[in-house]
């Protein structure tokens, strides 16, 4: 594949109707900047994380994730 080419790979998930319960982002701390990778929202029975990259990764996942990064704020 050219390095010029694109590939978009998706597929469609419904959540239903869920409530957020939290919103996390991570990353890494790069003084002074602060730079966001990862989304984590989780709910009651469902935690969707969104990490960026080269690809756009999204996860729906009964449990958060180890390994997301420098904790960078919550909500």
């Amino acid at each position: 594949m050219s390095p010029y080419q694109h590939s978009i790979v998706s597929s469609q998930y419904s959540l239903g109707k869920k409530t957020i319960k939290r919103v996390s982002g991570y990353g890494y701390k790069d003084e002074p900047d602060e730079i966001l990778t990862t989304i984590v929202f989780e709910m009651e029975d469902k935690v969707v994380t969104i990490a960026t990259g080269p690809i756009i990764e999204v996860r729906i996942n009964e449990h958060r994730p180890d390994n997301l990064g420098d904790f960078i704020y919550s909500f």
